[in-house]
């Protein structure tokens, strides 16, 4: 997941070729879903759920 990979909106955006805004509205909506507020939030919890592995 290129959120737990630490990039930004616009790296993500670059990398999908959607525009920054929209990454960031996507990862609003699955802040929402986790019921977390930020990035590291959002990567705590999915590691937690086994989702994300450190690198």
């Amino acid at each position: 997941m290129l959120l737990c990979e630490g990039m930004t909106a616009v790296a993500i955006g670059h990398r999908l070729v959607i525009s920054p805004r929209t990454v960031e509205k996507h990862l609003e909506n699955i802040y929402a879903k986790l019921g977390v507020c930020d990035r590291l939030s959002a990567f705590l919890c999915i590691h937690e759920i086994g989702g994300a592995s450190v690198r």
